[in-house]
């Protein structure tokens, strides 16, 4: 039940977030980019698999694909304007090995691994690529030291270490994976500003104050007094810890 709420919720930030998104995702894009580079030409259909507003579709269709968004966030499909499938990733309503690529960036985080893996496998032909963009544990560090000095509370996503998808793409019936961690830096002006920005990325689900009265408005200081303390020249540093997976369908 927990699960299926976080699943709703998840859903409704992305879907809120549709008509601001392209305006904040300047780091979301250079991950994408960065993964399209990974990807090899290709004749076969690809599945853009938490596709949001459709950024990626175009240069997939550059690689000679026939592409398939897919997203969970209905007006993050209206916005793409492209052949769509509105469903969960966790359960492709595609049949079996009907992919010759599974291109996914930055939405494994927000599902269960073990399922979307399962069901990647599933839909990936044989001899069939994984490409997949999703964040690691660093993701946003400074905002979670920063909430540390607000108060004990747990404000921001927990995200899987790297090293724990090799064993579940080995078990699922994936040959040749690959794992690289980069790090990607955005800068905001101030902190109102960078929680503002995640909101509007529809991530306010990963993290944010949840203030109480007075003593919230404490908190919120304290973490902000924190978080300045971290300005550099380009303002204050937001780090995006992004996880790059490829495999090859045994």
């Amino acid at each position: 039940m927990r699960a299926d709420l976080e699943k709703r919720a998840i859903r409704a930030a992305f879907g809120n977030a549709a008509p601001r998104y392209d305006d904040v995702a300047h780091v979301q894009r250079r991950i994408a980019d960065a993964l399209i580079a990974k990807c090899a030409v290709t004749t076969g259909i690809v599945l853009d698999a938490g596709s949001g507003t459709g950024y990626a579709l175009e240069k997939l269709q550059a690689l000679g694909a026939d592409c398939v968004a897919l997203d969970h966030a209905l007006p993050m499909l209206m916005a793409s304007r492209q052949c769509s499938v509105c469903a969960d990733i966790e359960a492709l309503p595609l049949r079996s090995a009907c992919l010759a690529l599974y291109y996914s960036s930055l939405a494994w985080q927000w599902t269960d691994t073990t399922r979307a893996i399962g069901e990647a496998a599933r839909v990936l032909q044989p001899g069939g690529t994984l490409a997949v963009a999703t964040l690691g544990p660093d993701t946003l560090n400074e905002l979670r030291a920063a909430f540390r000095h607000a108060d004990s509370d747990e404000h921001v996503r927990q995200f899987a270490p790297a090293a724990s998808y090799e064993s579940q793409l080995s078990a699922a019936g994936f040959e040749a994976v690959e794992i690289q961690r980069v790090a990607f830096v955005a800068h905001a002006a101030d902190f109102r500003t960078m929680l503002h920005d995640i909101k509007a990325l529809g991530a306010n689900v990963v993290g944010g104050m949840r203030p109480k009265g007075l003593f919230g408005v404490q908190r919120f200081r304290r973490a902000e007094s924190y978080y300045q303390s971290l300005s550099n020249d380009m303002g204050l540093p937001v780090t995006y810890d992004a996880v790059f997976i490829t495999a090859r369908r045994a």
